[in-house]
């Protein structure tokens, strides 16, 4: 009995030890689980994009003027590629660029809010018709009162861009449904959905009547959209996504003038973007 006490103190702290280090293992298993599941965790994902357009009927109206081009079409404006332009961070918002944040709430859906950062420029040359009136004293040379009538849209008359740029600021809800996935769940290639809903705030370059009138950044409209894409993930933290983004654009209010002087267009288009971005879990909740 005596050498059963004299050892009791030894045998209860070699007890609390494994106990102790049972619990310290147990703890770091589910954390390791718990960093391979995306739910809780929050992403950030930059890339570059290209994007077309459907024709648009542009509405402008001034205190002197108030028509309308019809069946405008325009093309989007990539920057040239070089390493300086798209990966050196001082000129990394210069190209058309999509970033978004996206918190996991569940291990297949996310919620994401960013911005694709567009560019809208209006073909010059390009035959149009256009209907309302310009008085003289808002430009002499086109002055008259206009039904359908056939134009040129050149560079004394319009030049009409947001390259500064056509940016849709929105909020998403993305799905993921996996093709391929390790069984440890560290890396996988995934079918992705996503619908969102958001605002649009284009900083415009606009010369009207050869007057350039560029304006400040302005809340002009409003947006719809829709994602189809594949997004792979690798070494538990990161990815790489390819998508394909078909929306609606409806801008009411698009700014042609800096300052107040009731100078304004609006139109309305559908647009095609296909974005390639990458992306890095930065916390985990």
């Amino acid at each position: 009995m005596k050498p059963l006490l004299r050892y009791s103190g030894l045998i209860f702290a070699l007890t609390a030890t494994c106990m102790s280090l049972g619990s310290t293992s147990v703890m770091a298993v589910q954390t390791r689980q718990r960093s391979k599941t995306r739910k809780g965790r929050l992403y950030l994902s930059w890339g570059y994009n290209r994007a077309a357009y459907t024709p648009s009927d542009i509405h402008f109206t001034g205190p002197n003027y108030d028509f309308t081009l019809h069946g405008v079409t325009a093309k989007d404006k990539p920057t040239k590629f070089s390493f300086d332009s798209y990966f050196n961070p001082l000129n990394a918002t210069i190209p058309q660029y999509e970033s978004r944040v996206s918190y996991f709430i569940s291990e297949r859906t996310s919620i994401s809010i960013g911005m694709a950062h567009l560019k809208y420029v209006v073909v010059q040359g390009q035959g149009s018709n256009i209907s309302g009136f310009i008085d003289s004293s808002a430009a002499t040379s086109f002055a008259g009162n206009y039904d359908f009538d056939p134009t040129t849209i050149a560079s004394d008359f319009l030049r009409f861009e947001h390259t500064n740029g056509l940016n849709y600021e929105s909020i998403e809800i993305e799905t993921l449904i996996p093709l391929s996935e390790s069984s440890n769940h560290s890396q996988g290639l995934y079918f992705t959905t996503a619908v969102g809903v958001g605002i649009v705030t284009p900083k415009s370059d606009v010369t009207l009547f050869s007057e350039r009138r560029s304006d400040a950044i302005h809340l002009a409209g409003y947006g719809i959209n829709s994602k189809l894409g594949l997004r792979f993930e690798f070494l538990n933290r990161f990815f790489v996504k390819g998508f394909a983004n078909l929306g609606y654009l409806k801008l009411p209010s698009i700014l042609t003038r800096s300052g107040d002087d009731g100078d304004r267009a609006s139109q309305s288009f559908y647009f095609v973007e296909g974005s390639v971005i990458a992306g890095v879990a930065l916390y985990t909740f």
